[in-house]
């Protein structure tokens, strides 16, 4: 009986893999048409999710604790942020990781949220960097974001196209393309080809800068925590239904459990970890 259940469940879970495989090859038009307002969630993602648990998704702080920089990225431990009109880029930084994460835990996604230091190999459906520019050119303005160069997976150009899209679409920023960095382009967090602590090479990974701290226009866009994170939170969630990875939980909000870990030796992070 017990090795029946276990051959059926087996093939059960190959049958949907190559389901899914075959599905992921227009994952691009599925994700079109989600962030078009055709959200069309399948049966598929409902078994996915029933084999796999719920999925997982990584989102860093920029520059929280960067103190703790490991030798390998030492250089980094003094790069704290920007910070223009008052405001510091990591305050920032924290605020949206926060309400986004209270967002995608009320959608019945798992976070990890990381500092600075990224563990080891680190694994997950989506992993996302989340910074603020500045300059001293008062006029530059914009959004801009990047995965490594060349790309690690074939999944890391779809979550930046949902997440360009979705973002620059919410809010009406410019695509800062212009400014790209290499920095961005070979951010250490993803860079597995060269560090220890960085994403494993099939965790999708993107950086974002939401916007200058520098520009008014951009920083009142930032500072409205709420609609910078929906911005994000729709984005993610496309992405992971155009893989047939996530599904609407069912019942309301209060039977959703969040599963929130915070990856830093810290005492207290409200709301969190409890103070």
């Amino acid at each position: 009986m017990v090795v029946g259940l276990v051959g059926t469940l087996a093939l059960t879970a190959f049958a949907v893999a190559a389901l899914w495989n075959l599905r992921a090859q227009d994952a691009d038009v599925r994700l079109s048409r989600i962030l078009a307002g055709d959200a069309q969630v399948s049966q598929v993602a409902r078994v996915r999710g029933w084999l796999l648990g719920p999925p997982r998704v990584g989102l860093q702080v920029g520059h929280w604790l960067a103190e703790r920089h490991p030798e390998e990225t030492a250089a980094l431990r003094i790069s704290t942020g920007g910070y223009a009109r008052g405001v510091e880029e990591i305050d920032i930084n924290m605020a949206v990781v926060t309400e986004l994460t209270r967002r995608l835990s009320q959608a019945g996604v798992h976070v990890d949220i990381l500092p600075a230091v990224v563990p080891p190999d680190y694994r997950a459906d989506v992993f996302l960097s989340i910074h603020a520019d500045s300059s001293e050119n008062p006029e530059r303005r914009g959004y801009k974001s990047a995965h490594r160069q060349p790309e690690r997976n074939d999944r890391e150009p779809l979550l930046l196209r949902a997440i360009d899209r979705a973002y620059l679409e919410a809010s009406g920023l410019p695509h800062d393309l212009a400014n790209i960095s290499a920095g961005m382009n070979d951010y250490y967090a993803f860079a597995s080809h060269r560090l220890r602590h960085a994403t494993a090479p099939q965790t999708p990974s993107v950086i974002v800068e939401l916007g200058y701290l520098s520009h008014p226009d951009d920083l009142a866009w930032m500072q409205d925590t709420a609609q910078t994170a929906a911005a994000l939170e729709r984005a993610v969630l496309a992405y992971l239904t155009a893989l047939e990875r996530w599904a609407p939980p069912r019942g309301t909000a209060e039977d959703v459990r969040p599963n929130v870990r915070v990856l830093a030796s810290e005492t207290c992070l409200e709301p969190f970890l409890p103070c």
